[in-house]
């Protein structure tokens, strides 16, 4: 039985798969652009099939999607995408803040206070992607403090796409200023222990950044069709001067 092959392998692949997604979430890989696996193979110097397997658990994820015969590329995010993610990670959320706010210790509430002075910092710097994660260690951190594992494990496996998600939410200073009063005004309500102030400043939160992220796809839509619309008429004109000279 060969095991040392086996985990040779998986270690491979896990390598690849960490790369990649990395590259994705800070979108060093933007979306829409097509991932060559024989590029990443080559890069690294290992076989396709590590690659491949990689490619296909980051499908599992929902970070890539898989055309046939064209080709693996980058998920891009829709209006749809970012509503059913909102609302599974409201839910997940409402029912981590009641218990956090309940059971959060001194020490847990000073690691909250840390991270969102943390945030704060890389604001001031303009360290937008290190916000992102700044953002998701907070909202991991308080899945960590409601003490029910399941709950923790199911708010993490949606933290990639949230993230995916939120990076379209950095291009604007008053959405990180929002979310440092927020995050701020969720903390002192979990360290009084009051549960439903801490509820309804979470959800005043996640239904700021939901309608926040709705709005930047519209606007990202409404240009991506003004560009085109510019990119016909220069076209149009280019003709014109062509057939008259």
């Amino acid at each position: 039985m060969d095991t040392g092959g086996s985990l040779k392998r998986f270690t491979l692949r896990r390598r690849i798969y960490e790369m990649v997604k990395e590259q994705i979430l800070n979108q060093s890989i933007p979306p829409g652009t097509r991932i060559m696996e024989g590029d990443i193979s080559e890069e690294l110097g290992v076989s396709r099939t590590p690659v491949r397997e990689a490619m296909s658990q980051l499908e599992r994820d929902g970070l890539v999607r898989v055309e046939p015969r064209r080709g693996i590329f980058v998920k891009e995010v829709c209006e749809k995408d970012i509503i059913d993610v909102c609302e599974v990670r409201e839910v997940l959320e409402a029912l981590a803040i009641r218990k956090a706010a309940a059971l959060a210790s001194d020490e847990q509430v000073q690691e909250l206070r840390a991270i969102s002075q943390e945030y704060a910092d890389a604001y001031l710097y303009g360290e937008h992607s290190q916000c992102i994660t700044l953002d998701r260690k907070f909202h991991e951190t308080l899945a960590a403090i409601a003490g029910n594992g399941k709950l923790e494990e199911l708010i993490g496996e949606i933290s990639d796409l949230v993230q995916m998600t939120r990076l379209m939410d950095c291009r604007y200073a008053a959405n990180f200023e929002a979310t440092i009063a927020e995050h701020n005004e969720i903390i002192e309500a979990v360290a009084a222990h009051n549960v439903d102030a801490a509820a309804v400043a979470l959800e005043k939160h996640m239904r700021r950044v939901k309608g926040n992220l709705i709005s930047s796809i519209t606007r990202d839509k409404n240009s991506g069709r003004l560009e085109a619309a510019r990119t016909r008429a220069d076209n149009t004109v280019a003709r014109e001067e062509s057939s008259v000279s």
